[in-house]
This record gives C-alpha cells, sequence and structure tokens, in this order.
C-alpha cells in the first residue's frame, strides 16, 4: 500500500512581521500584513540610516503592529537600528551564512522581503543579544584589550630602537620596564649627562650593585634621533597605562 503523501504546509508562526536588509547608510524594510480577508500583504520601503529616519521606521511598524522584525547581524550596521527598537519588539539577529539567499535575488529590497518571508514561517535562528549592561561590559573589555596590545607593541619597538642603538639595559635588568629600567631610560630621554653617578641614582634594589655593569650597557651609539623616537614612545605607552587603568575601573563597575 503506498503511503499518502504528507501534504501539510510550512505554518505561519509569525503573521505581522518584518525583514530589514541593513547596510551602512540606508535600510530597506519589507513589512508583513494581513488584510481584511486574512491575505498577506507586503509593503516596501526605504530609509536611510539617520536616527531620524530610524525613528520614523519603528513609528511606521508600531502603527502596524509589527511585534518582530529580523535583520542579518552585518558588521554593527545592525547596532543603530537595534538601539531605536530594543525593549519595543522583539528583534531576531541572524548569521548571514545561515540565510545565503536563493539566486537571482540581488537586490536590498528582495533580501528584506526574503528575510521577511523566512521570519513569517519561523524559519529564521536568532542570534543571542546580550542585555545592555552586557553589551556595554563587553566593549569596555574589548577596548581594554585593545589597548593592552598597543602597550604591548610600543613597549617591544623601544626594545628594538635599543638593539640598534646598541643599548643593552635588558641584558643586566630582567624588566626593561621596571623601576630602574624606567630611570634609566628617563636618563637617555633627558639632557643629563651619562655618567657612573647619574646611574648610581637610576638604579633601585639589588641592582645598585650593578651600577658600574648598567653604565658600559649605556654605552653605544645613541643619537638624537633614537632619543626624539623614545621620548615619543615613552609617552604614548604612558598614555595607554592610564586607557588601561581607566578601562579596567569603567569595566569593574559594570560587574
Amino acid at each position: 500500500m503506498t503511503k499518502p503523501i504528507d501534504s501539510t504546509f510550512i505554518q505561519i508562526i509569525h503573521p505581522v512581521c518584518c525583514g530589514l536588509d541593513v547596510h551602512k547608510d540606508k535600510i530597506s524594510a519589507c513589512l508583513i500584513t494581513l488584510d481584511e480577508n486574512g491575505q498577506e500583504q507586503y509593503e516596501l520601503r526605504e530609509f536611510t540610516a539617520f536616527t531620524k529616519d530610524l525613528l520614523e521606521m519603528k513609528k511606521w511598524l508600531i502603527e502596524n503592529d509589527c511585534p518582530i522584525l529580523a535583520m542579518e547581524s552585518t558588521g554593527v550596521y545592525w547596532r543603530p537600528v537595534h538601539n531605536v527598537v530594543e525593549g519595543v519588539m522583539e528583534v531576531i539577529l541572524v548569521n548571514a551564512r545561515h540565510i545565503k539567499n536563493v539566486p537571482g535575488r540581488k537586490t536590498d529590497i528582495s533580501d528584506s522581503k526574503w528575510l521577511a518571508g523566512l521570519l513569517r514561517h519561523g524559519l529564521l535562528r536568532g542570534s543571542f543579544i546580550p542585555p545592555e549592561k552586557i553589551r556595554e561590559w563587553r566593549e569596555l573589555t574589548r577596548l581594554r584589550k585593545t589597548y593592552t596590545e598597543s602597550l604591548a607593541d610600543y613597549k617591544r619597538r623601544i626594545h628594538k630602537i635599543f638593539i640598534t642603538a646598541n643599548i643593552k639595559i635588558d641584558s643586566v635588568v630582567s624588566d626593561l620596564f621596571g623601576l630602574t629600567g624606567l630611570n634609566l631610560i628617563g636618563l637617555l630621554c633627558g639632557d643629563a649627562e651619562l655618567t657612573i653617578e647619574n646611574v648610581q641614582k637610576c638604579t633601585k634594589g639589588t641592582l645598585t650593585k650593578k651600577a658600574s655593569e648598567l653604565f658600559d650597557s649605556l654605552q653605544g651609539f645613541f643619537k638624537e634621533h633614537h632619543r626624539f623616537q623614545l621620548i615619543g614612545m615613552m609617552e604614548t605607552i604612558s598614555t595607554f597605562e592610564k586607557r588601561v587603568l581607566s578601562a579596567s575601573v569603567h569595566s569593574a563597575k559594570k560587574n
């Protein structure tokens, strides 16, 4: 006996919904609604990414009782839209790789219509959108990471300058950016004469016994153009250190 064919249609999950194709300066929207006879109606509109237009889009969606919208998580371009509609309607943020469009659909309008159609039938899997407090904490943490990586990069640059100028401080001290190392870097940045007495003043702790060796490590080919680079890099390092500390404080407040 032949098994009967399952003629069940895909169920409609969201009768009223909206699909957005989001770009940096333009948003294409497709709103699906129902007419008096229960037939689906498509309304297509385009908006700029200015807040004024986004608020107009939100007003349009609210007036049509739209409870949910979907858009691709393209870079950070979805964030301005989310800022406007957060807390007003449900947002389905979709990974673009999961909804590759069918061949032939190349325009922004058709992309938004495709999204709206998939959303209407519940065929979209949304990405997790953290609460506002968590998003802010993430941004601060990432910013701190960027500052920390830049700080480490500039420290490596100073190591490179010293190598090219035959300065061997880091062959004597374990940490070039420890207290003694920083004092010696300050000595190189300044106008004071490189004497054994001045080097002795820069040493701290057990390194006071290595003043003579440290003095020898400063004898090289350190020229004015090296000093110019060193001063600028040390100023940059100081700025990054302050930024890292500030980002850490703000990040801790979010926890």
